[in-house]
């Protein structure tokens, strides 16, 4: 009987355990850039900075360089090796990314977990932000022709035992994703008539 019992008891355990690994996911869910006739410029250089988004991952770059070719902005986005031969238009993009733990909350929650032997620890959620800001200039030669700035978010609920592993990359998509498409938004908005083709 006690046999049954130790079992009974390992497999609610596991149960729980399992249980407290959930998370989901809300926010930057992909913007509509405008539509754009034709490339008002066949090449540009890309210029990215993302030293300050410390969980990017180095992603950003490419997910712009592919948003601005997606958007039908230039027909070539050189990005990261620039030509030997540059184009006069340069895309320079800075990134801030931040991550907000919802602290307060957060002790609170491992507080009733442990105080409770981890019964609550299926039920509770945790929760954290991730945002970018990024600081976008168009030049022209030395010229800045255009500057603006665009911001986006993921928001994740998880449990206690959620493998950042498992949520985190997909924040990190869902963020990249939307600014491309803001940022190719905002470099529709230039004023380039006297460069197309």
């Amino acid at each position: 009987m006690t046999r049954r019992l130790a079992r009974s008891v390992l497999a609610i355990a596991l149960a729980l355990t399992q249980s407290a690994c959930w998370s989901f996911q809300f926010g930057a869910r992909g913007f509509v850039p405008s539509e754009v006739q034709k490339p008002f410029a066949s090449d540009a250089i890309l210029r990215v900075n993302e030293a300050g988004v410390a969980w990017g991952n180095g992603g950003l770059g490419p997910t712009v360089q592919q948003g601005l070719l997606s958007a039908g902005l230039f027909e070539h986005v050189y990005y990261p090796v620039e030509p030997s031969h540059p184009p006069e238009l340069v895309v320079e993009v800075e990134a801030l990314g931040h991550i907000d733990h919802a602290g307060a909350w957060a002790t609170l929650a491992v507080m009733a977990t442990v105080y409770f032997l981890f019964l609550p620890a299926p039920v509770l959620p945790y929760f954290d932000d991730y945002r970018i800001t990024c600081d976008v200039r168009v030049r022209r030669g030395d010229e800045v022709v255009r500057e603006f700035q665009v911001e986006t978010n993921s928001k994740v609920v998880h449990a206690i035992l959620a493998d950042p592993e498992h949520f985190v990359p997909e924040a990190r998509e869902r963020v990249f994703r939307d600014l491309s498409d803001r940022i190719a938004d905002g470099v529709a908005q230039t004023k380039l008539a006297s460069t197309s083709p």
